[in-house]
């Protein structure tokens, strides 16, 4: 392509957006995503505002990709579905801080990421501890209650047994 057909294609668009090797075919596909691009961006001012057709567009737009990062990175659907919640319930708020240098997938896709390493840290924190075998081994609960039922019965009616050590 010469220098002139270039100038002339660059002079289109903004700078860095189209460039027009290939031909039309190469073009109309550029031209393809700029419009989506600015459809999108569009759409995010909407969905910041609290559109709900707007956040219904980006939802079924991005929830796959959304969903996708977070089950790899907390390896359980559940909590997987969790930050896809989270993630599309904040969006209204997020958005404002969306600054437009990368593409709304690649900064949803960030955000679920870090939502997601969210939830696995906090998880991590709340330790596990193993149940003590002598807890597990007293009589089961309806023996207790089955007890209690039987010493509320030979109370007068009205009063409560205190049954506290001592008294």
């Amino acid at each position: 392509m010469s220098g002139r057909e270039e100038r002339r294609c660059a002079s289109k668009f903004p700078a860095g957006v189209v460039r027009c090797r290939g031909g039309r075919a190469g073009l109309s596909k550029t031209v393809d995503r700029v419009i989506e691009a600015s459809q999108e961006a569009r759409l995010a001012r909407r969905a910041a505002t609290g559109d709900r057709e707007a956040l219904q567009a980006l939802y079924e737009e991005h929830s796959d990709t959304v969903f996708a990062v977070a089950y790899r990175l907390t390896d359980s659907s559940p909590d997987a579905k969790d930050v896809l919640q989270e993630v599309f319930a904040k969006l209204p708020t997020a958005l404002k801080r969306f600054d437009r240098r990368s593409s709304l997938g690649t900064w949803l896709r960030i955000v679920a990421a870090r939502t997601a390493l969210k939830l696995v840290r906090a998880r991590q924190r709340r330790r596990e501890v193993p149940i003590d075998p002598e807890l597990t081994s007293s009589p089961p609960l309806v023996l207790d209650i089955i007890a209690l039922e039987r010493a509320l019965a030979t109370q007068p009616q009205g009063r409560v047994p205190d049954f506290r050590a001592g008294r």
